[in-house]
C-alpha cells in the first residue's frame, strides 16, 4: 500500500512530464490510500484546468473515470488521535491541515508516500517516511 496526494494523481491525469513518474509509483502497488479530501481535490482542479475547454466536460469525466479506476482506499481522520496527529505534523513542518493528512496517514499505515509538493516530501521525510517518485519535479503545488 501507498499513500498519494493530489499532485501525484494531477500530474497523471493532465498529462504533466513528472506524470510518467508517478504514474510507475501508483502502479507499484496494488492498493493506493488517500485521505477522502482526495477526490475533491482532484475534481476541483480537473474542473479548473480543463472544465472551460470546448470538450473540457467530457475531458473531466474521463479524467475522474481514470481515477476512479485506480484501487483506492479512501480514510477519513475522524478520530480524535488522528486530528491530533494531524495538527501536531502541521505546526511541526508548517503544513497546512490538508498535506499534513497524507503526511499522517502514511505514517500511520508505515507506508511511503507519493507527492511532488516539496514541503510535504521535506515533511514526511522528516518523520521517517519513504517518498516517492525518487526524484522530485521543480517546485511544488499546494495540495
Amino acid at each position: 500500500m501507498i499513500v498519494v496526494d493530489s499532485s501525484a494523481v494531477l500530474a497523471v491525469l493532465l498529462g504533466e512530464r513528472e506524470g510518467d513518474a508517478a504514474m510507475r509509483a501508483i502502479t507499484s502497488e496494488d492498493a493506493l490510500c488517500a485521505p477522502a479530501l482526495l477526490p475533491y481535490e482532484v475534481l476541483n482542479v480537473t474542473g479548473m484546468a480543463i472544465g472551460r475547454r470546448p470538450d473540457g466536460a467530457a475531458m473531466v469525466a474521463e479524467a475522474l473515470a481514470e481515477f476512479l479506476s485506480w484501487p483506492w482506499a479512501f480514510e477519513s481522520h475522524c478520530s480524535s488521535d488522528a486530528l491530533g496527529a494531524i495538527a501536531r505534523i502541521a505546526a511541526r513542518h508548517g503544513l497546512t491541515a490538508y498535506d499534513a493528512s497524507y503526511v499522517e496517514l502514511a505514517v500511520r499505515r508505515s507506508c511511503p508516500l507519493v507527492t511532488f509538493d516539496a514541503a510535504m516530501r521535506e515533511a514526511a521525510r522528516k518523520e521517517s517516511v519513504e517518498v516517492l517518485p525518487r526524484v522530485p519535479r521543480r517546485g511544488s503545488r499546494s495540495s
